[in-house]
């Protein structure tokens, strides 16, 4: 499979289906890695698209860029090695398997990087709560905040403390369900009032940082981070060699 002429290494279902914290609204969202063509290479750029429908959303990345936020502990990026509908493409099972035997310790190899970008990210989506975007701009004007950015909020703060709970267990981390999950769900249908929902997250703020030294005390796995960094080379250089192989045939075939 391809996307704007570069190969789909790898697909991967993402948000509310894989934090089982979907409803009869929810659309699917899909992240896509791809492999850098020659002219991503000559150009010294990363790959980037995206696209929504009522049903399914995706967006593409460079698997160069991926590696990169992973190393610096995005969760959004880390999600991808724990979905729960992952598509491997046939040539390259054998590193998407390689990822997977080592989705763990890839989740954990800079857990200071996840603490900040969780933390960030969530201050962030409190401080836009009641602008709204196009999308959500209903929502806010129903329930006085921007829902959907306030349970991103609380998830991520959310996701820091589950997984320290949970021995270190990403994948568990994510997903919700008992009631939990009906926690989440009442922040995401507005029934927390807009009179409460700043006080429900700056305690989840309060909560995050006093799990600070758990995460910053953990030091950063560069063995792994360079295991990744070779692993996404070699499955570049063989695509870039399969590329040239045929852009090579194609000029013998018209002489």
């Amino acid at each position: 499979m391809s996307l704007a002429g570069r190969d789909i290494i790898l697909s991967a279902r993402v948000g509310a289906h894989n934090y089982n914290l979907d409803d009869a609204d929810s659309d699917e969202d899909w992240k896509h890695l791809v492999l850098p063509n020659f002219d991503d290479l000559y150009l010294k750029r990363a790959f980037a698209a995206a696209k929504t429908s009522p049903a399914c959303d995706y967006t593409a990345h460079d698997l160069r860029r991926f590696a990169e936020l992973v190393r610096k502990g995005n969760p959004y990026f880390l999600e991808v090695l724990f979905s729960r509908q992952w598509r491997i493409h046939d040539r390259h099972k054998a590193f998407g398997q390689a990822l997977l035997d080592r989705r763990d310790g890839l989740a954990a190899m800079n857990r200071a990087g996840l603490y900040r970008n969780c933390l960030g990210t969530a201050k962030e989506k409190m401080r836009t709560l009641r602008k709204g975007t196009e999308k959500t701009l209903p929502l806010v004007r129903r329930y006085g905040y921007d829902t959907k950015e306030a349970l991103h909020a609380f998830r991520l703060l959310d996701l820091l403390a589950r997984y320290a709970d949970s021995g270190w267990d990403f994948g568990a981390a994510l997903w919700y369900d008992g009631p939990s999950r009906q926690q989440m769900l009442a922040i995401k249908k507005g029934s927390v009032d807009n009179n409460r929902i700043d006080a429900v997250l700056t305690e989840k703020i309060k909560e995050a940082e006093g799990l600070a030294s758990c995460y910053h005390g953990a030091p950063f796995d560069a063995e792994l981070a360079a295991w990744l960094e070779t692993a996404v080379r070699h499955e570049v250089r063989l695509a870039l060699a399969e590329e040239l192989r045929a852009l090579g045939e194609s000029v013998l075939s018209k002489q």
